[in-house]
């Protein structure tokens, strides 16, 4: 059995983490930089269980694709006036939601200890879903 640091995994050391750790919608402003870990949970993930089990590699370059194309929706839907544009934007946006919750809950299931560990990853799209739910919504 491999160990892995859940540190690394939840990539403690970096600045900004703390965005990863805690819940309910981002600011705007916070957006880039929790893409930006995103991308390095995902880089980690891959290589942590790529040790186990080499063939996850086979999902690693559809999974950024994905992560992606759900940031470059996430900026269109903050930069789009109009409204008809907008609701075709917010519509892709969440169908791309939906694929990234399906793929962190995959990620999550690699692991049984610590708890923690997956409740993290399960939070990832659920943030993010938090956030899109909160710009659409408004201020309601």
């Amino acid at each position: 059995m491999t160990r892995v640091p859940v540190e690394m995994l939840t990539c403690a050391d970096m600045r900004g983490y703390h965005l990863l750790r805690t819940y309910g919608p981002l600011a705007v402003s916070e957006i880039p930089l929790y893409f930006d870990l995103l991308r390095d949970v995902f880089d980690r993930w891959f290589k942590a269980v790529g040790i186990v089990g080499p063939a996850v590699y086979a999902d690693y370059r559809g999974n950024r694709t994905l992560l992606k194309a759900v940031e470059e929706k996430f900026t269109e839907m903050l930069d789009e006036d109009d409204p008809v544009k907008a609701w075709k934007v917010r519509k892709q946006l969440d169908d791309l939601l939906d694929e990234l919750e399906r793929v962190v809950m995959e990620m999550a299931q690699a692991f049984r200890a610590p708890k923690g560990i997956r409740e993290f990853y399960y939070n990832l799209s659920s943030r993010l879903h938090a956030t899109y739910e909160y710009i659409i919504g408004g201020d309601e």
